[in-house]
This record gives C-alpha cells, sequence and structure tokens, in this order.
C-alpha cells in the first residue's frame, strides 16, 4: 500500500473487494460456458453455490426467500477470483500487492462478463478492505491504531482484562457512504461475519493468545449509470481514494515504521 509517506512493504490488509451491482440478467446462467471458458486459464477453480435469501413477511417475522445461484471461480493459489450472481459481481483478493493491480484485474474481469451477458444498469459500486492488526512481542494494539479505534483505555480500570471492543464511523462523502468499522479483540476473528463465506485461502489469521484488531473499511455508491468499463473503473478509483486517506488516518507513527 502506498502513500506520501511510502510503500508498506508489509501492510496489514488481508482481504480487498469491489463489488459491483447490476439490473439482473436472469439469463445469466446460459452464459456461464463462456464464462468460463474465458476465466479458466487464469481463473481455473470453479464451485456452484445456492444462496437461500431471506424475506420479512408483513407481521415483521423471517419467511424463507428464493434460493439464488452464485457461481464462484478462483485462481490456481486460492487467493483471487470473482463471485458472480444475476445481479452482481465481486473481484476478491486474499493476497493484495498495489491499487493498480487489484484495480486492474477487477476491471479485466468484469469486461469480460459484460462482454458476454451485456451488463446495462450498475446501481451499486463498492471498494472494501480489511486489515488486520497483529501487534508484536510487548506491543499493545494502542501502539498501532489511534485511540478512537483501540478500545476504552486500560488504565480506567484495575485488575480487568479487556475481551472485545467494537467501533464503527459512518460518514457520506461526496461519492457515497464511508463506513470504518474496528474490532479490538482476542477471539481470533479472521473477517466481519458478512464476510465468513470466503472461499479463498487467507494469507494471515490473528492469534488466539493475544489482542489484535480488525479494520473493516467500506465505501459505496448507489448512484444509477448506464454500464460502461471506464466509468466503472473512475467510480471504483474515486471510491478507493477516502479509503486510502482513511487507513492512513487511522494508523501510528510506530505502525508505519514497523510495517514500512
Amino acid at each position: 500500500m502506498a502513500h506520501g509517506r511510502g510503500k508498506l512493504s508489509q501492510a496489514p490488509v488481508v482481504y480487498s473487494l469491489v463489488q459491483v451491482r447490476f439490473s439482473p440478467i436472469l439469463t445469466l446462467h446460459t452464459h456461464l460456458p463462456s464464462i468460463q471458458e474465458r476465466l479458466r486459464a487464469e481463473y481455473p477453480r470453479y464451485a456452484l453455490n445456492h444462496l437461500q435469501t431471506i424475506r420479512v413477511g408483513i407481521d415483521g417475522k423471517p419467511e424463507s426467500g428464493e434460493i439464488e445461484p452464485r457461481w464462484d471461480f478462483a485462481n490456481r493459489g486460492n487467493n483471487a477470483g470473482i463471485r458472480l450472481q444475476t445481479g452482481s459481481f465481486v473481484y476478491h483478493c486474499s493476497k493484495y500487492t498495489i491499487f493498480d493491480d487489484f484495480l486492474q484485474n477487477a476491471v479485466n474481469t468484469l469486461n469480460i462478463i459484460h462482454e458476454i451477458a451485456r451488463i446495462d444498469l450498475v446501481e451499486r459500486v463498492g471498494v472494501r478492505y480489511v486489515d488486520l492488526v497483529v501487534p508484536g512481542d510487548a506491543e499493545a494494539v494502542t501502539d498501532y491504531l489511534i485511540p478512537s479505534l483501540s478500545g476504552f483505555p486500560k488504565n480506567s480500570f484495575e485488575d480487568t482484562e479487556m475481551l472485545n471492543s467494537i467501533s464503527q464511523t459512518t460518514m457520506k462523502t461526496k461519492f457515497g457512504i464511508l463506513q470504518i468499522r474496528c474490532l479490538v479483540s482476542k477471539e481470533g476473528v479472521s473477517l466481519p461475519p458478512d464476510l465468513m463465506t470466503c472461499n479463498l485461502t487467507l494469507e494471515r489469521q490473528p492469534p488466539k493468545d493475544r489482542i489484535s484488531a480488525l479494520m473493516d473499511t467500506d465505501h459505496f455508491s448507489e448512484l444509477s449509470f448506464d454500464f460502461g468499463i471506464d466509468d466503472v473503473k473512475d467510480r471504483i478509483n474515486a471510491l478507493h481514494e477516502p479509503i486510502s486517506r482513511a487507513f492512513w488516518s487511522s494508523i501510528t507513527d510506530h505502525a508505519c515504521t514497523r510495517w514500512k
């Protein structure tokens, strides 16, 4: 991850994704053989999953909804891939290098879907990063994160042990909604709950014997526009910049030195 202070060779990012929601293509399953043929040289792993959607009835009680297919493609190392549904595309990876490569891989694979199945209307674009902060021996999360993310001050109570701390900030930007969540815990949580179905191999796992932090930064736009690959690329670029600023505003000088 790069910044004015230089590139972090040991950046803490463990998972990242780009999501594009579009007007549903109900015949998408008929295009799967052609899509798989275009993707399989780089993403040979394939899995079909069926997701149960939940509806809320007029009485407020949850009801079973439709069962929707999800097609998963992944590379040989199982650290990057595509998740495809009738109305959404996700490019995700668990081995992040630099944003330019991440962006190009997402755009290239999305364009393959468009060339074959023809996407009409984009309804949502989102970019999301998950960072795992693991302090070294004789260090603490407070050495790496600003106070508002690292939990209630330990010195406020005697003879206590912190189990977990959760914080969330939601901001409106000129591009959409930016959410910054942080979980400080000793429970060894590897990903946020809604991402636990991730089928990629995570290269780093949180320790279960000491406190670590999971930062989850999500920036999304729900402005609709006609599909154009350059327009989508520009929107992803625009969403990424505040995420980068949020990350650098969240960490300490000590973290920069350790991760440099």
